[in-house]
């Protein structure tokens, strides 16, 4: 019974002792990532301004421009609202894909109409060829629609 002990024991140390060898010859997580860009490099949203206004109902143009040094082929774009407990609600519910094309061209992005009036705040990552971070959250304010006797609406902002 002392020697099935002492072997069941030996095995045992054995075992243990191979698998640190293994876990020591393992590169870590960190030596594993392949890093195309730096962690910190996030694009930047040109349009709307922090604290810009717009009616709601119309289109926001949503202009972008890339990371330095990356040359970027398509955004990834998430929208929230403020509701009225101050709480930021996700508006679309996952981040909806933009062409660079589009989000860099001097009219900007205008696929997205707000609904309502509100506090809004939206954020983009570059997607393609390479990920970057999500950019800081850029708030905006929408107020009620412009009156029906009013010009047409557009995607300019309201004065301040």
């Amino acid at each position: 019974m002392k020697r099935i002990l002492f072997f069941a024991f030996t095995f045992f140390i054995w075992f243990i002792a191979e698998k640190s060898a293994e876990a020591a010859e393992l590169p870590s997580a960190k030596t594993d990532l392949k890093v195309v860009v730096p962690p910190y490099i996030a694009p930047t949203i040109l349009s709307p301004a922090a604290g810009q206004r717009f009616y709601a109902q119309t289109p926001i143009a949503i202009k972008l421009a890339p990371p330095q040094g990356l040359n970027v082929t398509d955004y990834l774009v998430s929208i929230e609202r403020k509701d009225t407990k101050g709480n930021w609600i996700v508006y679309t519910r996952d981040p909806f894909a933009v062409a660079a094309a589009q989000a860099q061209s001097a009219a900007g992005y205008t696929g997205f109409v707000v609904p309502t009036a509100g506090a809004w705040r939206l954020t983009a990552l570059a997607l393609r060829p390479a990920q970057s971070r999500w950019s800081p959250w850029v708030e905006f304010t929408v107020v009620a629609p412009a009156p029906l006797n009013a010009p047409a609406a557009t995607s300019r902002p309201l004065t301040k």
